[in-house]
């Protein structure tokens, strides 16, 4: 049986706090919102974010979202999760090797992304944790590069998974990577 009563947020727009969820779901979700919220009042610098998702299902929301990243995104609330699905123009996972322990990198587009988001839900939920790189379309024109950090934790009574995370803006990190790349690039002379 669900105990249902939380207090919600005057600001809310997931579905967890207002849905048939199990209590224990719910305090969580709160407690993580009101961390945010203090993060956020003291003026820490990353994004924060909670999202959420069904096990069974593809969609993706957002329980809260930090008002930093709002901004970046420039979209009504509780339409955060579709706008930043859809500016994502590219993935990064940077990984060392098993053989030399060089950093390897592993880039997929947005289609080859919408063709391993299943995957990639279980590996996090597997591992507990998931961290990425993406390049971003702004609504305001340019791209910026983020670097998303999260901690994913499974709810097996509600079949949810929550992933409590933040982004970093890492655009001049990455500027800085590609320019190097190109520099180390052998020329080729015509003789």
């Amino acid at each position: 049986m669900y105990e249902t009563h939380v207090d919600i947020p005057t600001d809310y727009s997931g579905c967890i706090l207002t849905e048939n969820f199990a209590l224990e779901l719910k305090r969580k979700v709160i407690r993580c919102i009101l961390c945010y919220q203090e993060a956020e009042n003291i003026g820490n610098p990353a994004m924060q974010y909670l999202s959420a998702w069904k096990e069974k299902e593809k969609i993706i929301w957002y329980e809260f979202v930090g008002k930093q990243f709002r901004r970046l995104l420039m979209c009504d609330r509780g339409k955060e999760a579709e706008v930043f699905r859809d500016s994502i123009i590219e993935r990064r996972v940077y990984k060392y090797d098993d053989l030399d322990h060089e950093v390897q990198q592993e880039a997929l587009d947005s289609t080859g992304l919408m063709k391993v988001r299943k995957q990639l839900r279980t590996e996090s939920k597997t591992t507990g944790f998931t961290e990425a790189v993406y390049k971003v379309s702004l609504k305001a024109g340019g791209n910026i590069w983020l670097k998303d950090q999260a901690v994913v934790e499974f709810y097996p009574e509600d079949h949810i998974s929550l992933s409590l995370g933040c982004l970093t803006t890492v655009t001049k990190e990455i500027d800085q990577i590609e320019q190097n790349r190109r520099h180390s690039r052998p020329t080729s002379r015509i003789l």
